[in-house]
């Protein structure tokens, strides 16, 4: 007879998977923001606080429209997920951003990506911890991908900005996501089916 381990003691699978997402999964990811803090793309946590900018030179790009890039690196994730996961022919698209703003973006990408990996876990049964990994990495293919045909364009900077700061928001999104699911199922009895 053979058991089923996760369906036996699911908390201890979940808590695997917490140790996976904490451990493992940021190793997958491309560290978007160079630690260099002359680097023109950093972190918003490494920011000067507004008493240390008054000496600073600032660089206003309010004349560039990033919002179209940002909807295309969209529809690049988009594309990507389909192609990868095409076992799941019925998935729904799920609503656009208003506003194509790198946070905004970022929600809809790690929603997207969820959408599918939520199918692949629940519909078709897949190991959550290689679904998550095959997830992740897939996203880092795409990014580089398509920084990279970005860079091959000679993008202007403030477009290669708002599409990193995307990068940043959809990278701790996607963590975040997944460490409270895996905390969320901890809770849930043996048998979610059981009434």
């Amino acid at each position: 007879m053979i058991l089923n381990q996760i369906a036996l003691n699911p908390t201890v699978h979940y808590q695997n998977l917490a140790q996976h997402i904490q451990q493992q999964l940021p190793t997958l990811m491309i560290p978007v923001f160079k630690l260099d803090p002359t680097s023109a793309s950093r972190a918003v946590e490494e920011l000067p606080l507004d008493h240390e900018k008054s000496s600073e030179h600032i660089d206003l790009h309010t004349l560039v429209d990033y919002q179209p890039w940002l909807k295309r690196f969209y529809r690049q994730w988009q594309i990507a997920l389909k192609q990868n996961f095409s076992q799941l022919t019925a998935t729904n698209n799920l609503s656009e951003p208003d506003h194509w703003h790198p946070e905004n973006t970022a929600k809809a990408m790690n929603a997207l990506a969820l959408s599918y990996t939520g199918k692949l876990i629940h519909l078709l049964k897949q190991d959550p911890i290689t679904v998550v990994d095959r997830t992740t990495l897939l996203w880092r293919d795409t990014w580089q991908s398509f920084r990279h045909e970005l860079e091959l364009q000679q993008t202007k900077l403030p477009i290669l900005q708002a599409l990193d700061n995307t990068a940043h928001y959809f990278q701790q999104f996607w963590l975040e996501s997944w460490l409270h699911i895996a905390e969320l199922q901890s809770t849930l009895p043996s048998n979610p089916n059981r009434k």
